[in-house]
């Protein structure tokens, strides 16, 4: 009864929801007295029900309004206001200019950070240790955006001249040339490797051994790893397959090797090797293929002059235009340098100021008033192409551009230009050029824009002249001319019959090919002759006595009978002698 006992320190343990239970063991020891032990238990105390289902409480803050007599408290502006803070004890953004690190800063040096909280995520930042786990930073999908390019030649310059200054550099180092330096070794090895890539593929068309699969690519099987069950099959590449790569060449400009600083000859090697290229074995090697090289690569690119330049003031092509103009100035006026004509102007371009008095902008050519309109009477001013590719039976429009860049109206009209026949031929007036040609004017600032429209009704090359004459005249009198040049081009109705056709016969062709080689293959198969019989190995006794007694019948008994008597005359005889039948022999023997 005792161990149950209750006293009033395990009642303020209850009260509190913690209870501590001593278990005492009362019990006599078996072997020897054990102290007791003690376990400390913690019980969590549980809330009814009807607490658990309450809301929970608000605190509201309620304004109240000041007695009428309060004292109002002036703020202070003398002095700096200092940050604000928010509920977490952050600074808010904007009550300083700046972060919270530079208002200390600043006011540690004029003295006026007397005691201002320090907030705390600044606290955070300047305290906390740096650790090696980083937040994954989400990927935010940007849409994609073109690289800028626009100094992209100024960089390949700046390259360039730094390249230019390491390979000074290390060439004064080193005290050897810059082409025998190694950051120019590699310059040469695409032309040695294309030079190799030749040989190796016509080597198999003189020499056997190397490339014996060359030709008959058509036979050759996949390589299988494995067994036929669970193996895998490797696809043959295009070589194996007997479609070799095409030779390329690929190559360095002069221009681009003088911007690297090559200035030495493209076979140039190493001193300190043997040059690759003055092989004696190269050159017979060279010899003895040179056939076959010059049937795979016919073609010697001149990289010296393979380069385009460009200028930083492109010409924009105009989206409706369906024809490229070609011009051609065949005047040489010296009176005309005087005057400004350089600049060229796009058919419609009015950004520039108008020549004074009459002007046009002919083809993209300037055509203006030199003061007469006689000087140059009879030659060939400026001359405007107009071109036309198309098939026979359609129709292809082009357009000419005239702008009058003048302060003066131009009156023109068109007159066709007869063409020579010097061999007097019978040509079919068949028209096939079409435009407007009456008469207008154009006016100061105007273009013009003249629709040419082409259709054949047969395949040829088709040309037309046409002169534009003004009014007031313009280059000295010299003409302008605008030549038409129509390409008519047959179309291949039957296209499909024909190769059917040529199909056809290819296979009949193939046939008879196959059927000669095999009949010239039979014929050439020869087999021995049988033996000939002797000529008197089956002939008959009847036969050979009527071959030797022409005017007597044969008679087997008479015969048996004439046997024996020669048999009998004759007894010397050898035995081997046999009577040959022959009548006219017995009568001589008796």
């Amino acid at each position: 009864i005792i161990p149950l006992e209750i006293y009033d320190n395990n009642l303020c343990f209850l009260h509190e929801g913690i209870w501590t239970i001593t278990i005492v063991d009362t019990s006599p020891p078996k072997e020897k007295e054990r102290s007791p032990k003690t376990a400390k238990v913690i019980v969590k105390k549980m809330k009814p029900e009807s607490e658990l289902n309450k809301p929970k409480p608000k605190i509201v803050t309620v304004a109240r309004p000041a007695p009428p007599d309060a004292p109002i408290k002036v703020p202070d502006y003398s002095g700096f206001a200092g940050p604000r803070y928010s509920q977490d004890g952050s600074v808010l953004p904007h009550s300083l200019l700046g972060t919270f690190s530079e208002f200390k800063k600043i006011a540690l040096e004029k003295g006026d950070l007397l005691d201002v909280t320090v907030p705390g995520g600044e606290l955070e930042r300047e305290t906390s240790v740096p650790t090696l786990k980083y937040e994954k930073k989400k990927r935010v999908h940007q849409p994609p955006s073109h690289a800028n390019e626009n100094k992209a030649l100024h960089n390949w310059q700046m390259k360039m001249i730094e390249r230019k200054k390491q390979q000074g550099y290390i060439s004064k180092l080193l005290q050897k040339n810059p082409e025998d330096l190694a950051m120019n070794a590699a310059d040469n090895y695409r032309k040695i490797q294309e030079e190799r890539y030749i040989l190796d593929r016509t080597i198999p068309l003189t020499d056997y051994g190397k490339g014996y699969r060359v030709g008959s690519e058509f036979w050759k099987q996949q390589e299988r790893f494995g067994d036929d069950d669970t193996g895998i099959h490797m696809t043959l590449t295009q070589n194996e397959k007997g479609y070799p790569q095409p030779v390329t060449h690929v190559g360095i400009p002069k221009s681009i090797r003088d911007e690297k600083g090559w200035h030495w000859a493209p076979t140039h090697t190493a001193p300190v090797h043997y040059p690759w290229h003055k092989a004696p074995y190269l050159e017979k090697r060279k010899k003895e293929l040179g056939k076959y090289i010059k049937e795979l690569d016919p073609h010697k690119p001149e990289f010296d002059a393979l380069e385009i330049i460009g200028t930083n003031q492109p010409q924009i092509k105009r989206p409706e235009s369906e024809v490229d103009f070609v011009q051609e100035d065949r005047m040489s006026l010296d009176d005309l340098d005087d005057q400004d004509i350089d600049g060229e102007k796009e058919p419609g371009d009015q950004t520039n100021q108008n020549v004074f008095g009459p002007s046009l902008n002919f083809a993209g050519q300037p055509a203006r008033w030199i003061g007469d309109g006689y000087s140059y009477q009879g030659q060939v001013g400026i001359e405007g192409r107009v071109t036309f590719e198309t098939y026979s039976g359609d129709r292809v429009t082009s357009y000419l551009y005239i702008v009058n860049d003048g302060t003066t109206a131009v009156y023109y009209d068109w007159k066709k230009l007869p063409k020579d026949n010097p061999f007097d031929l019978v040509h079919q007036q068949v028209q096939r050029f079409y435009f407007n040609n009456s008469s207008g004017v154009i006016l100061p600032g105007e273009t013009m824009k003249f629709p040419f429209v082409f259709k054949s009704p047969n395949a040829g090359v088709f040309t037309e002249q046409w002169k534009f004459e003004t009014r007031p005249v313009l280059c000295g009198g010299a003409s302008l001319i605008v030549t038409l040049r129509g390409i008519a081009l047959q179309e291949d109705k039957f296209q499909k019959e024909r190769e059917q056709l040529e199909r056809d016969l290819q296979q009949k062709q193939a046939e008879q090919i196959v059927r000669n080689i095999l009949h010239n293959i039979i014929n050439g198969i020869k087999i021995q002759d049988r033996p000939p019989s002797p000529v008197d190995a089956y002939i008959t006794e009847e036969e050979i006595f009527s071959r030797n007694n022409p005017k007597l019948f044969y008679t087997h008994d008479a015969v048996q009978a004439l046997k024996q008597l020669y048999a009998e005359i004759n007894p010397e005889e050898k035995e081997d002698r046999i009577w040959d039948l022959s009548v006219e022999d017995l009568k001589d023997v008796s």
